[in-house]
């Protein structure tokens, strides 16, 4: 018998061929996601300990006695350097916050609650409060 071509059986061998080709594609890009969400836990895991660092950095300026001692304060430097502070804190929440939304997405088990960073954020806006009001007084005692 003569060997001759069918196009329908060539048709059905490119397809076939096709979909291995998918297939490879598919598992090959699995296996890449995969080792990126490892890498990501990986890199979220050693922000963790920088962010308790800085956390506990900034709670220690923020509790420094000087923002609790009115006599001989230069109000408008006190002010400024809580400004200073609140931007950092602006930083850290954010830092928080992306770290919480990976730990989450990536579903990395307990997430890590940096509860510091509340305690610093609340002992922070108390002092802002503190010394804009006594810049305030002084103002207005001026004008009194």
């Amino acid at each position: 018998m003569p060997n001759r071509e069918d196009k329908s059986s060539k048709f059905i061998d490119e397809i076939y061929q096709l979909i291995n080709t998918l297939n490879t594609a598919i598992y090959d890009t699995k296996d890449a996601s995969d080792r990126r969400k490892e890498q990501m836990k990986s890199d979220i895991q050693k922000q963790i300990p920088k962010l308790n660092f800085s956390v506990q950095s900034l709670l220690e300026k923020v509790n420094n006695d000087k923002f609790l001692r009115i006599e001989g304060a230069n109000v408008s430097d006190i002010l400024c350097e809580l400004n200073t502070l609140e931007g950092d804190m602006g930083e850290v929440v954010v830092k928080k916050k992306n770290i919480h939304r990976y730990q989450k997405t990536l579903d990395m088990g307990m997430v890590e609650p940096f509860n510091n960073v509340e305690d610093a954020k609340v002992l922070l806006s108390y002092h802002v409060r503190l010394w804009t009001a006594i810049h305030e007084w002084n103002e207005n005692i001026q004008i009194w």
